[in-house]
């Protein structure tokens, strides 16, 4: 059903003084789309034949009851002029709305600004006694060098930054990841003794992961180097049982280098072709020209010493 049916009723309702709300309540309509309808049809309801004055008194004995903090000054005509209302606390005169009687509370823009410089001015009193309190110098002893000095503050334990990091200080020695040599170091995170052997560990890592051979036949270890290797075997061959020479190497004036035949090298025992791993158990130390004899061959040492080619 349309408000077109419920027009006698409406006229009804508004005659007995029944507010919008309780209307649009009974009906299952909006308030505003009563209050629409009701305007537009000139159902007013008995207040319409009250003067300005009397609907005026009517409007201030509500607002009065329904918010005592507040006193109402001028400017009532209907419910959607503008009056000019005056707080008790402050004494500042605002403007509402006529219909914000409907409101549940109504609040003070002046007592609501009060409050928030009041919380400012306790926050500044604050900041500046704790600023204060933490300026104060106090004479305390420090747990570095045991010097006497003024403390700023309850947290100051050592006079000056130099002894702050001297406390700090922690030797920790280990082993270098790519050289193996032992070094001293204050961060426990510190892998390589130098920034030289940090690169060049980085470098090796790189360049290995990118040998698609490599990683088809298993995870590389990526530990291995020369160097290494050199050291585990003394600089022995392991095909020929003879030395190595780590200095039969030749730097070109373009800047290549290149190695002779005596130069050591790393050897896969299973050659990678056959599916032989990167991996310590599977290299060894051999010559260069060994190496590129032995190439993709598996070699196997008998009783006396010989390598066979399989």
């Amino acid at each position: 059903m349309s408000l077109k049916d419920y027009h006698d009723l409406l006229i009804e309702l508004r005659n007995e003084n029944i507010s919008y709300k309780q209307i649009a309540e009974r009906l299952g309509y909006k308030r505003d789309t009563i209050k629409h309808y009701c305007q537009k049809n000139n159902i007013r309801g008995i207040e319409i034949d009250n003067s300005i004055e009397t609907r005026e008194q009517n409007y201030i004995k509500r607002f009065v009851e329904k918010f005592p903090n507040f006193e109402y000054v001028s400017g009532f005509n209907t419910y959607d002029s503008k009056i000019k209302i005056k707080c008790k606390t402050c004494g500042h005169i605002q403007e509402r709305h006529a219909n914000s009687n409907c409101e549940r509370i109504m609040i003070c823009d002046n007592c609501v600004e009060l409050e928030r410089v009041e919380r400012l001015k306790a926050k500044e009193i604050e900041r500046a006694n704790r600023v204060r309190k933490e300026n104060e110098y106090t004479e305390t002893i420090c747990v570095e060098c045991s010097k006497t000095f003024l403390r700023a503050g309850n947290n100051q334990r050592y006079c000056s930054n130099e002894c702050y990091t001297n406390a700090h200080k922690v030797i920790h020695n280990k082993i270098c990841k790519e050289c193996g040599n032992s070094f001293n170091t204050y961060h426990d995170g510190n892998l390589y003794c130098s920034d030289k052997c940090r690169r060049k560990c980085l470098n090796r890592m790189h360049t290995t992961s990118k040998d698609k051979r490599i990683r088809r036949n298993g995870k590389p270890d990526y530990s291995i180097s020369l160097k290494k290797l050199y050291n585990m075997h003394k600089g022995i061959c392991y095909l020929c049982g003879e030395k190595t020479n780590s200095k039969d190497i030749q730097i070109t004036d373009e800047g290549y280098y290149i190695a002779g035949d005596s130069y050591p090298s790393i050897d896969h025992v299973i050659p990678i072709a056959k599916g032989g791993t990167h991996t310590w158990d599977n290299v060894k130390l051999a010559h260069r020209h060994c190496n590129s004899v032995k190439r993709d061959s598996i070699f196997y040492q008998e009783d006396n010493r010989q390598f066979r080619i399989f």
